[in-house]
């Protein structure tokens, strides 16, 4: 089989639509990961009694590190490849997901420091935004190589 630099038109078109889906998959991992926190924030502010102002911290700190993100992963990205900074921050992401879970799970507030609660959402929440801004730089980088 011949690649897709040297092959027909068809087997262009083939590639670039496989590319185009396999990004746009991705890219909405990403977001799954990333808006799920503003459904769950009056539960946990409800459970947690956390008020707006603390739990604002929570979205600062995805908001801090995903800009802190964008400088440093386009980098990571052009050095190791975007296929590897994309699929790291994924599965990055999917894994704080999955921490924040086991937080929420283990912590019941009758018996728990609240405040203690709250650090550890605000420091998972950041590293899930440096995650989050391993997707949008090298996705962007790829679909340039694919499409005029």
């Amino acid at each position: 089989m011949r690649d897709a630099a040297n092959g027909s038109a068809s087997d262009l078109r083939r590639w670039q639509r496989r590319v185009f889906w396999s990004i746009w998959v991705t890219y909405f991992a990403y977001y799954l990961c990333r808006l799920n926190m503003p459904v769950a924030k009056t539960k946990l502010c409800e459970t947690y009694s956390w008020d707006n102002e603390q739990f604002g911290i929570v979205f600062s700190a995805l908001t801090v590190m995903y800009a802190v993100g964008q400088f440093v992963n386009g980098q990571l990205a052009d050095r190791f490849g975007t296929r590897m900074i994309a699929s790291l921050g994924v599965i990055g992401s999917v894994t704080v997901n999955l921490a924040v879970f086991a937080l929420v799970l283990v912590a019941p507030p009758e018996t728990t420091d609240r405040q203690r609660v709250l650090t550890l959402l605000v420091v998972f929440w950041g590293i899930n935004g440096f995650f989050q801004a391993m997707g949008w730089s090298p996705m962007v980088k790829a679909m340039a190589h694919w499409y005029h």
